[in-house]
């Protein structure tokens, strides 16, 4: 009787912790259990559906009229498989199921990143969480959220080699890298954590800083050399070989397009995510000042994360997850070991928990197939891709950026004039975007005067224009598109 009551406060803190834990998946899924309203997941599927039909990668561009047969590399080839393949096989269900399931495994190897600390429970917990919830905007169907579970696995593999002594775990992130690079091109972010961990031993080494017990921790920066060369040279396992760098090289000069493509613009403070990535960021570089020593690596990481992620909001992952490691690895003062203890029966019931939670959770929001397949036409013009086919309208096609990638899964036998491929449409987007918000000189844009039907969204400055123009003739509207055609077509 002694034993079962000294076990009950036991059951008790393990049972609130298992619940605690399945609420912090489960936030996890909610946030990703979003309607399919990502304008560049169509192009992706569009992609994965011609690699099949054609058996390889496409080498030269063939969606859209500007561009056509030039040189073009599908980067994300293997994600673009993947997502068609869950597509045609369970519909738009499949997008979601993958946004959520890439959720859960965000949340899991963010919780292993946190865990290894060996943080009070709470902290812990709270920790994770906050992290989650700055990447709430990110929880849509892109390759980027192949890219942080990625990163998240390089940083547990260095911190692994460094506690434990063992650096020859390093040399799996070859094969991680042969991956990660078909996957999406945010692989060179994990090359920049491997050569600025090298830097770190070699400043410490040149300046004379470092203590002896941490010399022998560290990670042989001989080693990190030779390990980073073979991730960027496994990275070249791809159907595209070097010219996958040459990609990373022409994004990093994409200057207008930061300026115009919403998901690159840095954060813009309205929304409680975008306090969440400050919060952290402030923590971690209180935590680094707390220390009063000289820490390269975590410093260098910290100002990687807030260059990526302060510059371009789709990065924002980076600044997170760097501030998480540094909170974790570097904390203000020490606790005392209470971490969770896991068991086969604890780990059972979270899992079943969480797959109770989801299912809830899916309920609640009310995301069957019907509801997402109503919001994609609330979102995208499909009744007007409808009408087009029916009429066997011809091309040239002038649409807005944000329909392209959508017109092209939709409406595949015309080309587009522009989409959300920045590697295809570079510095055009700037001066699209003016066009469809009414611009002076939008009457001479060269893609729509040449155009024989235009799709135009609604709420855009240019259809109010194209009603007034004798040169356009309206054909068809609904709530959410009209379509134009040239009442003098060109022979």
């Amino acid at each position: 009787m002694t034993a079962l009551r000294q076990s009950l406060p036991d059951l008790e803190v393990s049972f609130r912790r298992v619940v605690i834990l399945v609420m912090l998946y489960c936030f996890a899924a909610f946030q990703a259990m979003l309607p399919v309203n990502d304008p560049d997941i169509w192009w992706h599927l569009r992609t994965g559906q011609w690699i099949l039909s054609h058996g390889q990668a496409p080498m030269t561009n063939p969606f859209s009229s500007y561009g056509m047969g030039e040189p073009w590399v599908a980067y994300s080839w293997l994600f673009e498989i993947l997502v068609y393949g869950l597509y045609r096989n369970f519909g738009l269900s499949g997008m979601l199921f993958f946004t959520v399931a890439m959720a859960l495994l965000i949340a899991l190897t963010v919780h292993l990143l946190v865990r290894q600390a060996k943080l009070p429970f709470v902290v812990e917990v709270s920790l994770v969480a906050v992290t989650l919830a700055g990447m709430k905007p990110l929880m849509s169907p892109r390759p980027w959220l192949i890219s942080i579970v990625f990163f998240t696995l390089q940083l547990l593999l260095l911190r692994h080699a460094i506690l434990t002594g063992k650096p020859a775990i390093i040399w799996l992130l070859p094969v991680l890298y042969a991956v990660w690079a078909n996957f999406h091109i945010q692989f060179v972010y994990g090359l920049a954590v491997i050569f600025l961990l090298a830097g770190e031993g070699l400043i410490l080494t040149i300046l004379g800083r470092e203590l002896p017990s941490e010399k022998s921790r560290r990670i042989p920066v001989e080693s990190l050399l030779l390990v980073g060369a073979a991730c960027a040279l496994a990275a070249l396992a791809n159907p595209y070989g070097y010219q996958l760098y040459w990609q990373v090289l022409e994004f990093s000069l994409l200057t207008e397009a930061f300026q115009s493509v919403q998901e690159l613009q840095p954060l813009s403070f309205r929304s409680p995510a975008d306090w969440m990535v400050v919060m952290l960021t402030v923590v971690a570089s209180f935590v680094l000042g707390s220390k009063r020593r000289l820490l390269p690596f975590p410093m260098l990481l910290l100002l990687l994360g807030c260059f990526l992620g302060f510059r371009s909001r789709r990065d924002v992952w980076v600044t997170l997850l760097a501030a998480a490691f540094i909170i974790s690895e570097y904390p203000i003062v020490s606790f005392p070991a209470n971490a969770f203890r896991w068991t086969p029966g604890k780990v059972l019931a979270v899992l079943g928990g969480i797959a109770i939670g989801v299912a809830i959770l899916g309920r609640y929001r009310q995301l069957s197939e019907a509801d997402l397949r109503t919001e994609v036409e609330q979102r995208f013009p499909v009744r007007a891709v409808e009408f087009v086919s029916q009429k066997k309208y011809d091309g040239p096609l002038f649409n807005s950026f944000d329909w392209g990638g959508y017109l092209i899964w939709s409406l595949p036998q015309i080309p587009v004039s522009i989409d959300g491929r920045g590697n295809i449409h570079r510095h055009r987007v700037e001066s699209v975007l003016q066009t469809w918000m009414g611009y002076p000189g939008w009457e001479t844009d060269r893609d729509l005067m040449e155009s024989r039907i235009v799709i135009a969204e609604l709420k855009r400055p240019l259809t109010a224009l194209l009603r007034k123009d004798a040169r356009f003739r309206l054909v068809y509207e609904d709530s959410t598109a009209a379509v134009f055609i040239r009442n003098s077509p060109k022979s």
